[in-house]
């Protein structure tokens, strides 16, 4: 049935392009950048959602809800932020808060528009982006990042603000990705490609892309681009058999950025690494200072 539905979408806008191409991309991209569903909070992280504060956030006329836990009787302790992926929510990466509380940590999170239990229809990196921001106004400075996914490019995105906001640029001491995903365009091609769209449709995404991000273009948001002026120490973990978000983007931000460290995790695909008891380990000791990141 899902391929049926590929096929008729496919010709759907195929068929567009050749009447309106500028309606096709713009088309195209209403249904690239809206969620097809909402994930549920998870069982095994009902406790963890429960004991958090929750704010809630005004982003562009929408409500977005967001989370902050903090250690016992501790009110000024430095800030991590988690950052879920497309399709996903906050409670996702409860798994991350307990560890990171224990080591003297406040966490916050937030659910991405159109997404968990965030108003709103349409979403993606920008939107996340400007809800970040939100909330780092609302719990203050930070001092790191968790970013799966989507997150991953997210605080990328928040690290040169600047560029496309007018706000200032987060500042962070280390940031953890999670498979994270490094390209907009990539995203669009693996998209134009699963309806069967040929390469000159591609371009017509782009600019409806642009267009909706103000004149943006998307490959200046490109992971590799901004974190190669951002030199923020960073800890990349991804699985090269990862299926939804290629691995060939952490080698392209690895081999363009020396402050990122990438590295391998076998076997655990793009939803249950962030998971991964070694996986948050790893990453909570990288935030702490333990690890070292390479030169």
């Amino acid at each position: 049935m899902q391929s049926v539905v590929l096929f008729v979408l496919g010709l759907y806008f195929k068929t567009l392009a050749r009447i309106s191409p500028k309606t096709a991309g713009r088309k195209a991209y209403d249904l690239f950048s809206t969620p097809r569903t909402r994930r549920s909070v998870p069982p095994w992280a009902e406790d963890t959602m429960a004991r958090a504060e929750r704010l809630t956030l005004e982003v562009e006329g929408e409500s977005a809800a967001a989370y902050r836990w903090r250690p016992e009787e501790v009110t000024d302790a430095p800030v991590v932020l988690l950052v879920h992926g497309w399709e996903s929510r906050a409670a996702r990466l409860a798994v991350w808060v307990e560890p990171l509380l224990q080591r003297g940590f406040q966490v916050a999170a937030f659910d991405g528009p159109a997404h968990g239990d965030s108003g709103g229809r349409r979403s993606g990196p920008l939107p996340f982006a400007r809800c970040l921001d939100r909330l780092v106004e609302e719990v203050g400075p930070v001092t790191g990042l968790v970013g799966h996914s989507l997150g991953g490019l997210t605080g990328a995105l928040a690290l040169s603000a600047g560029r496309w906001s007018g706000n200032q640029d987060l500042t962070l001491d280390r940031m953890v990705v999670v498979a994270g995903a490094e390209s907009g365009v990539d995203a669009m091609g693996y998209f134009c490609r699963v309806l069967g769209l040929g390469e000159g449709f591609l371009p017509l995404i782009l600019d409806a892309a642009s267009e909706a991000s103000g004149g943006h273009r998307v490959a200046d948001f490109d992971g590799h681009r901004i974190l190669a002026d951002r030199p923020v120490p960073t800890l990349w973990l991804h699985d090269p058999e990862d299926r939804e978000v290629p691995f060939s983007g952490a080698e392209k931000v690895a081999a363009t950025c020396p402050h990122v460290t990438l590295e391998v995790v076998s076997d655990l695909g793009h939803h249950r690494i962030v998971r991964d008891p070694a996986v948050v380990e790893r990453g909570v000791q990288f935030l702490a200072g333990a690890v070292q990141p390479s030169a």
